[in-house]
């Protein structure tokens, strides 16, 4: 939900009591992806995998954190839901893509509740173009 590119890391290497063990261990985090303004993507991965969002001109500073679980494997960063008014300073377009990633939240929210699993697509999602039967 960011309105600026953000890169997609997963935390991989060793865990902060592991280094703090032994000095000599360092973490490498592997970037997945960059994530375009209001864009959303996906990985496959193990409940435990921990990830970070950095800008994409700053890979040293996180600015969201996030540990895939059974309960919820997605990680939603919504910058703007600190600062209200601040989806007034976007323009009409950032706004409909701001809303549309947010109506794919209360439907994922509802769809957990409905089927207990998770949404894993956007909603709403073009017909299918290739049908199997008549």
């Amino acid at each position: 939900l960011s309105p600026k590119s953000l890169d997609l890391y997963w935390d991989g290497g060793f865990s902060e009591e592991e280094r703090k063990k032994n000095k000599k261990l360092r973490k490498k985090d592997t970037k997945i992806t960059t994530i375009g303004p209001f864009e959303s993507a996906g990985t496959a991965t193990f409940p435990g995998h921990q990830f970070h969002l950095t800008p994409t001109y700053d890979a040293s500073h996180s600015v969201y954190r996030f540990v895939a679980s059974n309960e919820d494997p997605i990680g939603v960063y919504d910058p703007l839901s600190d600062e209200p008014e601040g989806i007034y300073k976007l323009t009409t377009e950032e706004q409909f893509k701001y809303n549309a990633q947010k109506l794919n939240l209360a439907y994922a929210r509802d769809y957990h509740i409905a089927t207990g699993r998770a949404w894993l697509s956007m909603f709403p999602r073009p017909k299918p173009m290739h049908f199997m039967w008549k």
